[in-house]
């Protein structure tokens, strides 16, 4: 299969002005310095934070309604992402360099976005599946070692339907031979069991202020995972002051931990930047994609405006990098404030946050 690439480069570099002196004269220059001052203006973009912005006509055709994504393209995407990152490296090769040294056989948990009692616009069964098959076909994980899940009630929803609607695992159904598929409880903070891992964070939140954040994660997690993928969708949320701007990559691990709808509110982007900031997290997360089949680019999350046919998905290891990219796609369809966590998770280390979201992007036709 033929693939093409392109590098967005969009920096401009005015004469003899250095890119430091650029942004430190102006005010938009100064707000970015100051929001991400862990990252050096020149400081060169790590491989590690580049978005492989894979396209597929095919994955997911119709263009004007919600359609099931077909598992063995998906799964040709994400492996020809993974060769762009790890050049020259089979799937097997990559996965295996993902899992603590000698461990055999690997136990891989896939976070993936499905919420509330109707499922409100999930990430597709296809894509899912098709990190699943890639995973056990060529990374060599068994199926019984592959453990699927989300913070929800009832088990991934009551009906094979489309969003706002239902869940396609509803009833054991487009599920993987052998796979677990499992929901971790109630959003009321009821029935979650086995919730006790505890780590305490310090967030560096810039002008000399620390505030420390204390988070319960699925025991399992911490115990009996080597490699933590995010299956997060492309999706808008309500804003400040209660919800942040965005739920893609980094608010998807609300699912990990005890309680998630406690998290919202004040200092909601604080405490998303805080929580991938924490060790179980940054230690086993090696793989991040992002559902951008089709988008709720506007009054999410529930019933928000949808726009389908765009058949994309976002491949990185870097979460900061998926949400200012993810960000960026969706404030080019309806204008939106950058969420607070992004600098935050940058300024804290948890990923890389460049000048412009369009620097971390390359995009992959197939």
């Amino acid at each position: 299969m033929h693939h093409t690439t392109k590098r967005t480069m969009v920096w401009p570099m005015a004469g003899h002005i250095s890119r430091r002196r650029f942004l430190r004269g102006t005010a938009a220059g100064m707000a970015a310095w100051t929001a991400a001052r862990n990252v050096a203006a020149d400081t060169p973009l790590p491989d590690s934070a580049r978005v492989w912005v894979v396209h597929h006509p095919g994955v997911c055709p119709l263009e004007d309604g919600y359609r099931p994504a077909n598992p063995d393209i998906v799964r040709a995407m994400v492996r020809a992402a993974l060769e762009k990152m790890y050049p020259g490296r089979s799937v097997a090769d990559i996965v295996a360099g993902w899992c603590p040294p000698g461990k055999t056989p690997a136990t891989a948990r896939i976070k993936i976005k499905f919420a509330g009692t109707r499922g409100l616009f999930p990430c597709h069964a296809g894509v899912i599946n098709g990190v699943v098959r890639l995973l056990a076909g060529d990374g060599g994980v068994r199926p019984e070692n592959i453990h699927v899940y989300e913070n929800c009630p009832k088990n991934f929803g009551e009906a094979d339907r489309p969003p706002i609607f239902g869940t396609p695992f509803a009833g054991g159904k487009n599920r993987e031979p052998g796979v677990v598929y499992s929901q971790r409880g109630a959003p009321d903070g009821s029935d979650m069991p086995n919730a006790n891992h505890r780590e305490t964070v310090r967030l560096d939140c810039g002008r000399g202020q620390m505030k420390e954040y204390i988070f319960h994660f699925w025991d399992d997690l911490q115990n009996d995972t080597d490699i933590l993928i995010n299956i997060p969708a492309l999706k808008r949320h309500i804003g400040p002051p209660k919800f942040t701007t965005t739920t893609i990559a980094m608010k998807n691990h609300y699912g990990s931990i005890r309680d998630p709808y406690r998290q919202h509110g004040a200092e909601i982007g604080e405490k998303i930047a805080a929580l991938n900031a924490a060790r179980v997290i940054r230690a086993k997360e090696k793989l991040i994609v992002v559902d951008a089949l089709y988008a709720m680019y506007s009054q999410g999350p529930e019933r928000g405006k949808m726009k389908y046919g765009l058949n994309k998905l976002l491949v990185t290891a870097d979460p900061v990098a998926a949400d200012y990219v993810g960000w960026g796609m969706l404030n080019e369809m309806e204008p939106c404030a950058e969420p607070r966590e992004i600098a935050l998770a940058a300024r804290n280390g948890v990923g890389f946050r460049a000048d412009r979201w369009q620097e971390h992007a390359t995009d992959l036709k197939m």
